[in-house]
């Protein structure tokens, strides 16, 4: 599981910068509880935290290591996050073709059942009736 992955690497790298907003450890838990309960576990993707630039030279200079280390921690956190979003745009096409053949056998059984007037989306407006 994806936000598992991304959940132990923040845990276990220590970085502060990682929770920095008030809402990302809660969102990574919902998406670890909310995740298991589809049919399929589509990746949490959370996207990292952009990295403090203080803007006084001298808070740049007695900083510069962590600032450094906050930036590249960054780029390799963007890097995982596209990841994320590439294996979740491939699940969610996988799933839909799925559901589309699962929609094209309810609609074959509609039909032999001949309620398929029932069963079919309605093309246009007229066929829609009252309906939006």
């Amino acid at each position: 599981m994806i936000a598992t992955d991304m959940y132990d690497r923040l845990i276990m790298s220590g970085n502060s910068m990682a929770w920095s907003h008030p809402y990302s450890a809660v969102a990574a838990t919902i998406g670890l509880l909310v995740q298991p309960l589809g049919g399929f576990a589509t990746p949490f993707c959370v996207p990292p935290e952009t990295p403090y630039l203080p803007e006084t030279d001298s808070d740049l200079r007695a900083y510069a290591d962590l600032i450094r280390v906050d930036f590249e921690d960054y780029f390799r956190a963007v890097s995982d996050f596209t990841t994320c979003l590439t294996e979740a745009r491939s699940k969610a096409i996988m799933e839909a073709e799925e559901v589309g053949v699962q929609y094209r056998r309810f609609i074959q059984r509609a039909d032999q059942l001949g309620i398929a007037k029932l069963a079919a989306t309605p093309n246009s407006a007229s066929e829609r009736g009252s309906r939006p």
